[in-house]
């Protein structure tokens, strides 16, 4: 569930920096693409990431046996 957690506040933070990235220009064409690419594609990837992590398939998670921890 903590993953999950995380997977939902990373999407929301990868939201925004979207949104400020997208937001990036340039005064002068120092380049052929400009700086807004960069940015823009890291944030895509983790956002990418991010709705992968909400979207697997949860753990099965197996719990130890309690032979030794029963206390009488």
């Amino acid at each position: 569930m903590s993953d999950r957690i995380f997977a939902g506040v990373w999407l929301l933070l990868c939201a925004g920096g979207m949104f400020i990235a997208w937001q990036i220009h340039s005064e002068y064409a120092y380049e052929p693409v400009g700086p807004r690419p960069f940015p823009v594609g890291i944030i895509g990837l983790m956002l990418a990431c991010s709705v992968l992590l909400l979207l697997r398939r949860p753990d099965a998670i197996t719990w130890p046996g309690t032979g030794f921890y029963n206390v009488y």
